[in-house]
């Protein structure tokens, strides 16, 4: 009697899993599907849409189990002004390293992309979306925060811009190209340690004029982030700056610099290498007195055809 209730109780326990294991593959089939993934895309865009209370569209396919194309991706802000746009993003995610409270994107891939950040009544316009992904409950000191790493970011046509009225200060930044990664991410220490960079067809605009409002005082705190790199290279990259009354334009300039140390947070860079050909560059300070004939003035220069290259450079 033990046996035939033994026997069956396995028999039963056999075909349930082997229903639950069909519903899987079924699913998993289903959503690799074209009506599958469509009908994910509107589950994610939804409820992307109604926990940042702003549109989200975008159509989404993925691979199981680690990667994710979206395609045509809007994100607008409060102001229903563009936030994040994309023709394309490809996101490969390590999903072992995310059960070990890991988050580890092992490429991203970025074509004909926006990023609109601006500063309105001292807040940024990306600050809603960090509240409502937000913890409610009260902060966990003994948690372990999450460990965050992107191997490779590749960019093509990635336009940047920012904009802080009150500040006067405004930046639009064009990358033909962008090769990089990190390979340090903390957060919580305001660390970002990027990998070899490379850049190509760059076209920066900006304009830091005086601040309408009047600096905080200090509280012995640099507001720099601890930034790391080792090799930087650019190729045609083209420039238009206004700090002020001091104005410069560079055009055409080809850029390779090998660091030693950089730290922002205490202003010190120390370079090994830095080598630099470009076609123009002007600097210009309009409150400066005219130049006197046979001396430099190097806030009234006009190069052409530069050629530079120096080794050992520290500033501090």
């Amino acid at each position: 009697m033990a046996q035939v209730v033994l026997k069956r109780t396995l028999k039963t326990l056999a075909i349930l899993i082997f229903i639950l294991l069909a519903l899987a593959v079924g699913l998993i089939l289903y959503f690799n599907s074209k009506p599958g993934q469509k009908r994910l895309s509107d589950f994610v865009t939804n409820f992307l849409s109604e926990r940042l209370q702003t549109p989200v569209t975008g159509n989404i396919s993925y691979g199981f189990p680690d990667w994710v194309n979206i395609e045509n991706l809007l994100i607008r802000d409060q102001s229903l002004d563009t936030l994040l746009s994309a023709k394309r993003a490809y996101i490969d995610v390590d999903m072992l390293a995310y059960l070990d409270n890991n988050l580890k994107i092992n490429k991203l891939e970025l074509e004909g992309s926006l990023l609109n950040i601006y500063k309105r009544d001292s807040v940024f316009n990306y600050e809603y979306a960090l509240i409502a992904f937000s913890s409610k409950g009260p902060k966990d000191t003994t948690a372990i925060p999450v460990k965050y790493a992107l191997e490779t970011l590749l960019a093509k046509n990635l336009r940047v811009k920012y904009s802080d009225k009150k500040a006067n200060q405004e930046l639009e930044a064009v990358f033909g190209d962008l090769n990089t990664g990190f390979s340090k991410i903390e957060l919580h220490k305001n660390q970002f340690f990027l990998k070899n960079t490379s850049v190509k067809n760059v076209f920066l605009t900006a304009n830091f004029g005086k601040s309408e409002s009047k600096p905080s005082k200090s509280n012995g705190s640099s507001v720099f982030p601890d930034i790391q790199i080792k090799e930087f290279s650019s190729e045609n990259f083209n420039w238009d700056l206004a700090f002020g009354s001091s104005k410069t334009k560079g055009s055409k300039f080809n850029l390779a610099v090998v660091l030693d140390k950089i730290d922002l947070p205490k202003s010190e860079v120390s370079v090994n290498s830095f080598a630099v050909n470009g076609n123009r560059i002007t600097i210009l300070d309009t409150k400066s007195p005219k130049s006197v004939v046979g001396q430099i003035n190097f806030q009234d220069l006009n190069l052409s055809d530069l050629v530079f290259k120096a080794s050992k450079i520290k500033y501090n």
